[in-house]
């Protein structure tokens, strides 16, 4: 009974500073440098330009420490063994790419670009793991809060830094780089859902949590963005929180996202054209068709990492061009679930679905705002692995795993400790 109450305290948006002190008394110094590492992670990866794979192996290493150090200290253990097959089966594939010993013929192939494209197999449980067990800690101490305001001081460093200090890497500054500050806090909102903006999303609907009001204004300002990405995160939003039964409707919404872009990205592949469709959406509907066309062709192994079979002329004129793109001669498809499919067969792809509707999906809680953050967080997801790179970003990775170990430290299924 204690256990349950506690796992459901989340009442107010403003805990009293006696409970802040009382939690903080609990944790230790490693736990503080936890909630540290994470932070500074997320939202310094803008600047990842050159030393990215070592900054996010450093990371990896410290989240294998974190765990283990969870386990023995705390005796939080994360057990998932849909995302460890999905990691493991992963593993494999990144191994038979390395040695291409899969079958099928991509358009392109680059031994180099195995482990760039395919990484995050190794890297997701550990770093979900981390995760996991720091929002453990933070739930039994009631804090939150007090992470959502850190963590909103983080992002605020970082987009002034950002303006200051614009990364370059000998080729090319970063978007958003040589504007006005105003420009740069905007472009957070302006682009895709990275690292910093997942961050920013779940602090702010943290502390609105339980005032209607804020989570309007707030969502008035996502909403007046130019990406695609931030309108459809703000209706989503505004779903949720205007259901009284959030839990209700977010599994039939996540499936709508997850499988509705395939879907139609396919329609838009055969009547594109004839519906006057922008060339542009209809060049990233053809990534997709072409990725689960050759998957199917052959035989639902899938092709592996490094390997890329889209035809569309404007990618093949990427592999000439210097720079920017230069830089990345292998093709990113655009759609986790997709990708999945295409680099580990039908069986990645059934894994990472299972994964998202099994593992991650919100369980009903006794607060109803909690509930709503839950969803949120979980269409968040869906939205994200729908419309970018996200595994094979480390701007966006990250931030993934985050929420991941978030959901899960969440659900009574998953709470061990």
């Amino acid at each position: 009974m204690m256990a349950t109450a506690r796992a459901d305290r989340f009442h107010h948006v403003h805990l009293p500073v006696a409970r802040f002190q009382n939690g903080l008394g609990r944790l230790s110094f490693y736990d503080y440098s936890a909630c540290a590492i994470s932070v500074i992670t997320l939202v310094s990866s803008n600047f990842w330009k050159v030393q990215g794979p070592a900054i996010l192996f450093a990371f990896i290493l410290f989240c294998m420490s974190y765990v283990v150090y969870s386990a023995i200290r705390r005796n939080i253990f994360y057990k998932n063994i849909i995302l460890f097959l999905f990691s493991l089966v992963g593993s494999i594939y990144l191994a038979l790419s390395w040695f291409d010993f899969l079958p099928g013929e991509p358009e392109f192939f680059l031994q180099d670009y195995v482990f760039r494209m395919g990484y995050f197999v190794a890297a997701i449980y550990p770093m979900t793991a981390m995760f996991y067990a720091l929002f453990c800690i933070l739930r039994k101490n009631d804090m939150f809060t007090m992470f959502s305001y850190i963590s909103i001081t983080g992002c605020i460093v970082s987009v002034v830094a950002l303006y200051l200090f614009p990364p370059y890497d000998g080729h090319w500054l970063v978007e958003g780089s040589q504007i006005s500050f105003v420009d740069t806090v905007y472009s957070n909102v302006n682009y895709t859902i990275t690292n910093i903006t997942i961050l920013l999303l779940w602090s702010v609907f943290w502390i609105f949590r339980n005032n209607k009001a804020l989570i309007v204004m707030f969502l008035l300002f996502l909403s007046s963005s130019a990406s695609a990405q931030m309108l459809l995160f703000s209706i989503l939003a505004l779903v949720v929180w205007s259901v009284n039964q959030p839990a209700k409707v977010v599994k039939p919404i996540a499936l709508l996202i997850v499988f509705g872009f395939p879907f139609s990205a396919i329609l838009m592949v055969v009547f594109g054209q004839q519906l006057g469709i922008d060339p542009n959406t209809i060049h990233r509907a053809k990534w997709w068709t072409e990725a689960l066309l050759a998957m199917l062709a052959n035989g639902g192994i899938g092709l592996g990492f490094g390997a890329d079979s889209t035809t569309d002329f404007i990618v093949e004129d990427r592999f000439h061009m210097l720079g920017k793109w230069g830089q990345l001669p292998i093709h990113v498809i655009h759609n986790d679930f997709v990708y999945s499919f295409y680099s580990m067969g039908v069986i990645g792809g059934v894994l990472l679905l299972l994964y998202h509707f099994r593992s991650l999906i919100p369980s009903i809680s006794v607060d109803r705002n909690i509930n709503r953050h839950l969803s949120l967080i979980f269409l968040t997801i869906c939205l994200t692995t729908s419309v970018n790179s996200a595994f094979v970003s480390p701007t966006i990775f990250v931030g993934l795993c985050f929420l991941y170990g978030y959901l899960q430290s969440m659900s009574n299924r998953t709470l061990s400790s």
